[in-house]
């Protein structure tokens, strides 16, 4: 663990890294003098109808918010007392909603499809892109599936035609692909967190990165 630790850091930071001035130089313009905006981004002016104004050194920090977010998963808004945390919040939250809904309509082709997860940990995903788990492979959390519950599974898939398996990708596969070879049906991992599988290096990504994964395994269009 401790060698592929290093590997990622030496990979995705600059430790360890001697870097020519010019490329010190345009790393520092990019972290300074990012994008301030863009014509998608919703400021609290627009948000709130016109009750509050757009003030630029909130703008500046909802862009920031949004582009770590997109950078990382998480993003922490801190200020001295009075300068709109709140309204800077709400907006990063709602930008992020306008995404979840620009996906909902891109992958509207998931709606209703039926699923089988492994672990019951995606009620608020399935929830929003308006798939329908049927069963999951766990019989309760943490216990390993047993030859009567993967029996149960199989008989499921053949006579409801479920066509996928979704799990995390820290579980064994081991489960699915001996209900694969038993019944037609597709297993996926999906990204839990930031950098879970490759493709879901961010927050926004993530979410890009699995609805991709289940619209490829159903065999629907979503763009």
């Amino acid at each position: 663990m401790g060698s592929c630790w290093t590997y990622s850091m030496d990979k995705k930071t600059w430790i360890n890294r001697i870097e020519k001035p010019y490329d010190l130089y345009i790393k520092v313009l990019n972290e300074c003098f990012p994008d301030r905006k863009n014509s998608e981004t919703l400021f609290p002016k627009e948000l709130s109808d016109g009750r509050f104004f757009n003030v630029k050194y909130q703008e500046d920090a909802i862009v920031k918010g949004i582009n770590i977010l997109k950078k990382h998963q998480g993003v922490i808004i801190a200020d001295v007392v009075g300068l709109g945390k709140s309204i800077i919040a709400m907006a990063i939250a709602k930008n992020l909603d306008s995404a979840i809904s620009i996906w909902a309509k891109r992958f509207s082709n998931l709606k209703d499809k039926e699923i089988i997860f492994y672990h019951n940990s995606w009620p608020y995903f399935s929830k929003r892109f308006g798939l329908k788990t049927v069963d999951f492979l766990e019989p309760k959390p943490m216990i390993t599936p047993s030859p009567s519950k993967l029996n149960q599974v199989i008989q499921k898939i053949k006579s409801d035609g479920i066509e996928v398996i979704a799990s995390e990708s820290y579980f064994s596969d081991q489960a699915p692909k001996f209900i694969a070879s038993k019944a037609k049906v597709k297993i996926v991992k999906l990204a839990q967190s930031v950098g879970a599988i490759e493709g879901a290096d961010s927050y926004i990504n993530l979410f890009e990165t699995n609805l991709t994964i289940l619209a490829k395994a159903y065999g629907v269009s979503y763009d």
